[in-house]
């Protein structure tokens, strides 16, 4: 049996009595809670058995809580958000552990608004950022998410999850990190790491080794503040609204978007095919289906909005003034007037205008242009997804754990080309096809070079069949992008399993890294690790 078994199998909530007093002592009483059903439950089957969940409020606190973890050989896995919807939620990877929960870390601090700066510590939503920039006059924007606004910015930003505008690759865009180590100690990152200097929240890496990788998609220690870099608000933003009919011209679109980047244009873009489009509004249940047990695309094709394109990109162009934003506009324009595509460009003369005319477009013109994420807001729009296949309405207050909604991501990267895009949209299709399940598929431009797929399996969780056809659809089409050359940028927790396909010098080291940082492997068991 392994140290972790071994581990797992002497932890009782009575065997961490002793454990649990002392953490009492060390957090107060009504920081230590046994009611731990909630942080059971993810968007999938899951049979993980958490013992207690405990709520530092400061760093010291978190360090304190690992020292002991150390002493009673107390395994630990700490969450910032618990928003990490489709790939496990609060769940942890091992039966048996202790819940640390970072969101009462929830502090704001040296705003520099000269220089485009915010330190935030783990538990600060982006709801919450939002907010604070706004009261701060606005002059600044952060770079959004796609998923709840709820979401813990740390906990989004470890797990190398992305952003919408461009500052899309958000680990490039922080720094001075403050992280603490599996046996408690304290250490900070870059430049923060010399004490007193004037650049630690300005440069990046630092003298030396940089650290701040070693601490993503890790178990080498928790995160509990770092420094973000902002971005001025646009002076001229524009959203442009592209519909590509077929396949084939979505291709085209990534390809001239991929040119203009590398170019040199601030524009920012993500795509995503017309099942995404109607599950944002729509419910599989509320659909004509005359063909299938699943949406096919004739389907979908009678049930999306008229003159909706089978794939949709959504642009935002950020300009330096009226000359620079209609001189870019029009290139954009340009540059696709060749392929039959239908465009739609929403600047704020234009969403003026619409509400005007019909006030109900409100709520659409927030979405595009006055509140859209790819210039820095949030939205919980994206989330009604998650009720694709779940009986009954979407509530006005949504909680995906609570309503059952079935959902797992799949996360691939790809080449920045057409071709790739093609190739892989293609094999998702005929995946989702084989289970009877729609391919929900959206990428995303990290950078000039690679695409990120966002792709979304919504199931009816309270349909056992269903449930593990979906689980078997995540499964091959992860393996199959695999075998494409197209391996994943961030994993689920039931899918661990993949990061073992590194070779075996790198496995090793990250295996002396861990049982050095980690000898009694107290801090996020089996998270993208083998031990």
């Amino acid at each position: 049996m392994d140290n972790q078994s071994s581990l797992n199998k002497l932890q009782t909530s009575q065997s961490i009595a002793p454990a649990l007093s002392r953490l009492r002592k060390t957090l107060g009483d009504e920081r230590v809670s046994e009611k731990t059903h909630k942080y059971e439950i993810a968007t999938f089957e899951s049979n993980k058995k958490i013992l207690a969940v405990i709520y530092p409020n400061t760093t010291e606190q978190v360090a304190e809580c690992l020292k002991i973890a150390n002493e009673f050989k107390l395994s630990i896995y700490p969450i910032s958000g618990g928003k990490n919807y489709g790939l496990g939620s609060t769940v942890p990877n091992v039966s048996g552990s202790l819940i640390l929960d970072l969101k009462h870390l929830n502090r704001i601090y040296d705003y520099d608004e000269e220089l485009a700066h915010v330190t935030l510590e783990a538990g600060v939503t982006f709801k919450q950022l939002e907010q604070f920039l706004e009261d701060e006059g606005g002059r600044l924007i952060m770079d959004g998410i796609g998923s709840t606004p709820e979401a813990s910015i740390v906990g989004n930003t470890v797990e190398r999850g992305h952003g919408m505008g461009l500052y899309a690759d958000r680990l490039d865009h922080v720094c001075a990190m403050e992280v603490v180590l599996p046996d408690g100690s304290i250490i900070n990152t870059g430049f923060e790491r010399y004490g007193e200097n004037k650049v630690a929240k300005l440069s990046k890496w630092g003298l030396g080794p940089a650290l701040d990788g070693i601490f993503t998609q890790s178990s080498f220690g928790i995160v509990t503040r770092l420094t973000m870099w902002l971005r001025p608000k646009p002076k001229f933003f524009q959203s442009l609204i592209i519909h590509a009919p077929t396949s084939d011209q979505m291709a085209v679109l990534v390809d001239r978007f991929r040119q203009m980047r590398l170019d040199g244009l601030n524009v920012s873009m993500r795509i995503f095919n017309d099942y995404r489009l109607v599950a944002f509004s729509s419910q599989y249940h509320n659909l004509k289906n005359n063909t299938t047990d699943y949406l096919s695309q004739e389907d979908i094709d009678k049930n999306k909005p008229e003159g909706s394109g089978q794939w949709i990109g959504i642009a935002g162009l950020y300009s330096f003034s009226p000359l620079h934003a209609k001189a870019e506009r029009e290139f954009i324009l340009d540059t696709l007037k060749d392929q039959d595509l239908a465009i739609e460009v929403i600047d704020k003369e234009e969403a003026d205008l619409r509400v005007r005319q019909d006030p109900s477009k409100r709520e659409e013109m927030d979405f595009f242009f006055y509140k859209s994420s790819l210039a820095g807001y949030t939205t919980d729009k994206a989330i009604n997804m998650c009720y694709w296949r779940v009986p009954g309405e979407i509530p006005s207050k949504k909680d995906i754990h609570k309503d059952s909604c079935g959902l797992y991501w799949y996360c691939p990267v790809i080449p920045c080309r057409g071709k790739d895009a093609l190739i892989a949209a293609n094999k998702i299709q005929e995946i989702s096809y084989k289970y009877a399940l729609e391919p929900n598929i959206g990428f995303l431009f990290i950078s000039e070079r690679a695409l990120d797929i966002t792709g979304a399996i919504c199931f009816n969780k309270q349909n056992p069949e269903e449930a593990e056809r979906a689980a078997k659809c995540h499964d091959e089409i992860l393996e199959s992008m695999l075998q494409l050359g197209y391996p994943p940028y961030r994993l689920g927790i039931q899918s661990m399993n993949m990061f073992s396909n590194t070779e075996t010098y790198s496995q090793d080291l990250l295996k002396r890294l861990k049982t050095t940082l980690d000898p009694h492997n107290v801090l996020a068991a089996k998270r993208y690790s083998s031990l």
